[in-house]
């Protein structure tokens, strides 16, 4: 009896402490200004095949199966599936609105999810072509595979600018959508809009971060922090950098933001942009982003390679004072002597200095 209470025994602290392990690994770091002030990347191993696109958007599906959706130019929205999220397989989908691309997907249900894409409605061509940043309005379509896909009626959002829409579940009720404005909606960069269904969506205040901080992709944390990746733009208008860059902000509801001082992928040889972030099952961070090879090769209609990096969220380690060198002086009084030590000494009053 005493062998069978001690097995039973052992099983139950390795079952706890499995348990715990596990929790641990999954709590990170929370998404705060120093912890993403001090985050670093370690950029994943590139694979033999690696997708191609924009505006790319990840999710881990049933029996954790990875799924991989960017938009490919005239392809439309191609789609890879993944068991490690870094080795992918190209797959077949139907169903999306066709010429739709920034796709975003949320699980609303159990077992049922929602696309939402930014959708070119045709033109009259006597009005000429459309602006990257006009003619885009939101379209969704829902699936319980995550191939099949069955359009839903209805504009969610009436203009949506320069597109890139997430839909992010809100904890407390209804959907918050991050999509990017352009110069028709008052100036370019990151905004938010709300819905109580998650299909219909209402503009929410102004800017987020900053004008041409843009692609913004959110993820809330297990704390409940939440975590947002944007890209820089750069406006040959307005000078600045011409290697698009990718950043970090930081938010305790989703709604009010906190913009890391350093751009956590930061380049001098090639532009990186549309970021999309990923919570691991382990917990890790990882971030998928489209790259150029070169800074403005974007504008010349080359299509961007995906690649990927995981994200570590830290503070960034403190810096210790110098110690200020300390000189020793002797003073007199009368036939006392006195030793006075300090960075600038001096003698009490009364005292003279040997």
């Amino acid at each position: 009896m005493r062998g069978l209470a001690m097995r039973f025994w052992l099983v139950f602290v390795t079952i706890v402490a499995v348990a715990f392990g596990a929790t641990a690994a999954q709590a990170g770091e929370p998404a705060t200004p120093a912890t993403i002030a001090g985050a670093t990347a370690a950029f994943d191993v590139v694979q033999a095949y690696e997708p191609k696109g924009v505006s790319s958007f990840a999710f881990i599906g049933p029996g954790g199966t990875y799924w991989l959706f960017a938009g490919n130019g005239p392809g439309g929205i191609e789609t890879h599936s993944s068991a490690d999220g870094l080795a992918w397989t190209k797959q077949s989908i139907s169903g999306l609105p066709f010429g739709g691309s920034d796709i975003s997907i949320v699980e609303y249900e159990p077992g049922r999810y929602r696309a939402y894409v930014a959708f070119l409605a045709p033109t009259d061509p006597s009005a000429g072509r459309p602006t990257p940043c006009s003619g885009l309005s939101l379209r969704t379509a829902t699936s319980t595979d995550l191939r099949t896909w069955t359009a839903e009626s209805g504009n969610g959002f009436a203009d949506l600018g320069c597109g890139v829409p997430q839909v992010v579940k809100n904890p407390a009720g209804g959907y918050f959508m991050y999509w990017v404005s352009g110069e028709r909606q008052g100036s370019h960069g990151s905004r938010l809009a709300t819905s109580s269904d998650g299909h219909t969506f209402q503009t929410s205040g102004g800017l987020l971060i900053g004008t041409d901080l843009v692609d913004p992709s959110v993820i809330r944390l297990p704390d409940g922090s939440w975590l947002m990746a944007y890209a820089t733009f750069y406006n040959p208008m307005k000078g600045g950098d011409p290697f698009r860059d990718v950043g970090l902000a930081s938010s305790n509801d989703g709604i009010s933001w906190s913009v890391a001082p350093k751009r956590v992928l930061d380049s001098t040889d090639r532009t990186r942009l549309d970021p999309t972030l990923l919570l691991l099952p382990d917990g890790r961070i990882r971030i998928y982003y489209s790259e150029y090879a070169v800074g403005l090769q974007e504008v010349m209609g080359a299509t961007p390679t995906l690649r990927s990096a995981v994200i570590t969220l830290r503070a960034a380690p403190k810096v210790a004072a110098a110690k200020k060198k300390t000189t020793t002086i002797t003073c007199l009084k009368g036939t006392k002597t006195k030793k006075v030590t300090g960075t600038s000494p001096k003698c009490p009053a009364g005292w003279k200095q040997r």
